[in-house]
């Protein structure tokens, strides 16, 4: 808090960045400041009859949050295993996986938003695929306050075990990437489908390449730059606009130059 302080006073051009894994950042750099989330790792614990209530702050990453609760036997928050990042930015992107998404369990938000803290709940803010209005307010997040269930602690374990295994078979985790590229245009009509029938599978610029594996992920196979990247996105989008007539939406963000 203090620091965003001091930016907003001084004038200071800055940016918040939570886990930085849906970012790629331009071979130029950037001019602004970078303030971290990652020491606002605090949670805390509210039971109420079969619900379990986490304070959760900003910067603990989401797979933390998914082992705790299997460990403990919530539910909920498993069919997100596998999500990388923090819980700060997987609220604001409204970040989901095999039909759950973080505003099904988000009940209150803590904001740093116009020099002041405030609170909001769920049902005061509006979220979408891959997107929540906290986007548009130039709102930080605090802490998110989550609502799970009590449930069979070895149902919720095995669980969040398949859902790692099956990701580890469709994403290529072993090469570096930002994960997926660009959101699906529908439910039915993944991105990853339309960028493999216009024959860009394993397509590569410079050290960066869409996988072989699953098509709306760009992996760096050595020393890939963010221009290759970068090229590689808009070869994608250009190829499926001409052949389907539709416009690809980045899920990835992007900075600097």
């Amino acid at each position: 808090l203090e620091a965003l302080r001091i930016m907003n006073e001084s004038g200071i051009p800055y940016r918040v960045l939570g886990g930085g894994s849906n970012l790629l950042v331009g071979d130029e750099g950037f001019d602004e400041v970078v303030i971290l989330t990652r020491e606002l790792k605090g949670i805390e614990l509210e039971e109420r009859g079969n619900h379990v209530f986490l304070e959760v702050e900003a910067g603990l990453m989401l797979p933390k949050v998914v082992a705790l609760s299997s460990e403990e036997g919530w539910s909920g928050v498993e069919e997100l295993a596998g999500i990388p990042g923090s819980v700060g930015g997987a609220v604001i992107g409204n970040a989901g996986a095999n039909g759950r998404e973080m505003s099904d369990l988000l009940e209150e938000v803590t904001l740093y938003l116009d020099g002041k803290v405030a609170r909001f709940k769920a049902s005061e803010l509006k979220f979408g695929y891959r997107w929540s209005s906290l986007k548009e307010m130039g709102a930080f997040i605090l802490k998110a306050r989550l609502r799970l269930v009590k449930a069979n602690k070895e149902k919720v374990r095995k669980r969040v075990i398949d859902l790692l295994r099956i990701r580890r078979e469709k994403h290529p985790l072993e090469f570096p990437n930002a994960g997926s590229i660009f959101k699906n245009p529908s439910p039915d009509l993944p991105a990853w489908k339309l960028i493999d029938e216009v024959g860009l599978r394993g397509y590569r610029i410079g050290d960066a390449a869409i996988s072989e594996k699953h098509a709306n992920f760009i992996v760096n196979l050595g020393d890939a730059k963010a221009k290759d990247v970068l090229s590689l996105i808009n070869l994608a989008r250009d190829k499926v606009k001409e052949r389907f007539g539709l416009d690809l939406e980045l899920e990835v963000e992007v900075w600097g130059r």
